[in-house]
């Protein structure tokens, strides 16, 4: 990539704009699986991120919440949460509804 500097205001010129540079597109993935796959995280909130400043926390916990992003297991229950500059993660195994259903239980029904 070639770059010209211009002198009057120092601004640098570039041909082509550079590549974002992230560590891939299942960051999250790789940082939340182990709350699924480890018992003694289950139900319980853990540290998942600190970020610089707390609006990158705030970003990540809405683009988490409203399944922006790919992370593991979606359809189940998780809750995030930004505390300042920290991003926090529960998770909660299935939805509370397919949670309480058995295999032999019928379907709920609903009230008229």
């Amino acid at each position: 990539m070639a770059r010209k500097a211009t002198q009057a205001a120092a601004i640098e010129v570039v041909d082509e704009l550079p590549k974002r540079q992230y560590n891939g597109e299942y960051i999250w993935v790789e940082r939340l699986k182990p709350l699924t796959t480890q018992k003694r995280l289950f139900n319980r909130w853990c540290l998942i991120h600190t970020y610089d400043d707390p609006v990158g926390a705030e970003s990540a916990q809405k683009n988490l919440t409203q399944r922006r992003v790919k992370f593991p297991l979606p359809n189940h229950d998780w809750t995030f949460a930004a505390r300042g500059p920290e991003l926090y993660a529960i998770f909660r195994g299935p939805h509370r509804a397919a949670r309480s259903r058995t295999k032999n239980s019928p379907p709920a029904t609903r009230r008229k």
